[in-house]
């Protein structure tokens, strides 16, 4: 499995196969450090099902079948999805698997002796990985491949792509390399709803997140499109908001973020800040940016509700 990092620990991603099922218990590990639970929600639930089962005196064929059901669902998630795979799994190919494996652990001379030899830097692998996303494990690794020509815009099939991961990865050198060499800050992986790692975003939107946000400035100066949209309509000010993130809200509305949007639901800013009013804690680091927020909207005419 990859062994490169991403900064919150409690990441939580939906994994979604073919057949529509989400993750329940699905872990995996980034690093010895570092084990991530995908979509804990999910198995909190599911404890509290087997619990209420117990309660109810269900038969063990029950819990046997629901057992099977979540171990075919861990089986195909990891056969579809790269962050799950090991690197052979992900490069069945001995020479590109050996080209990512040298440039994952920052051996350059092997990666420079293996691409003479004819070793594609941007050959593709199962769910079409290329050998620059396992090198994301190793700065050096990783700015080397760039430099001989790997592409920092490819799309994986499983919904992922290295302009995405970037802006997650503890490293955030990753990102600012990927751009220097070529990296589009505004690239859109898939405009299929039903994908399951970036539905139509552009890195923009990933950046939204607590602990991806300072990769925001960088995307920005990179030439983000800061009104960017989703299907939904939502832009990345609106995510931001939706997220409680308003130190980041008013970075995208200084930066020029159109504030009178409204998504295809209907729901503006105004109406994402009067909700964050009413749960927020009173104490935590970004209520005051929420009143910044509001100054500077009710500065230039906008009402606000209650």
């Amino acid at each position: 499995m990859l062994g490169w990092k991403l900064k919150n620990s409690n990441i939580k991603c939906l994994l979604t196969t073919q057949s529509g099922h989400s993750a329940s218990n699905l872990t995996f590990t980034n690093s010895p450090q570092f084990s991530y639970i995908l979509n804990i929600d999910s198995k909190i639930s599911f404890f509290i099902l087997t619990t209420a089962l117990a309660v109810c005196g269900c038969s063990n064929d029950v819990y046997k079948k629901m057992e099977n059901a979540e171990n075919k669902f861990n089986r195909e998630a990891r056969e579809n999805t790269l962050v799950l795979m090991s690197v052979k799994q992900m490069f069945p190919d001995p020479n590109v698997c050996a080209l990512a494996n040298a440039a994952a652990k920052g051996k350059l001379d092997k990666v420079d002796q293996l691409v003479s030899e004819g070793v594609d830097v941007n050959a593709r692998g199962t769910k079409n990985a290329t050998p620059l996303f396992w090198a994301m494990q190793n700065y050096q690794g990783f700015v080397h491949l760039l430099e001989l020509g790997a592409d920092p815009n490819a799309v994986f099939d499983d919904g992922g792509a290295i302009m995405h991961w970037a802006v997650s990865a503890e490293d955030d050198r990753l990102l600012k390399a990927a751009l220097e060499n070529g990296g589009n800050p505004n690239l859109i992986v898939s405009t299929r709803t039903e994908n399951m790692l970036f539905p139509n975003e552009t890195p923009l939107f990933v950046a939204t997140s607590p602990s991806n946000k300072h990769q925001a400035p960088v995307l920005l100066e990179a030439g983000a499109n800061i009104n960017a949209q989703l299907l939904s309509g939502t832009t990345p000010i609106l995510r931001a908001a939706g997220k409680h993130q308003y130190d980041l809200v008013y970075l995208f509305l200084e930066e020029g973020a159109d504030y009178l949007h409204m998504d295809k639901s209907g729901r503006d800013l105004v109406q994402k800040i009067s909700k964050s009013k009413k749960i927020m804690d009173p104490d935590s680091q970004g209520y005051p940016w929420l009143f910044k927020v509001i100054d500077w909207l009710e500065a230039r005419g906008v009402e606000m509700t209650e």
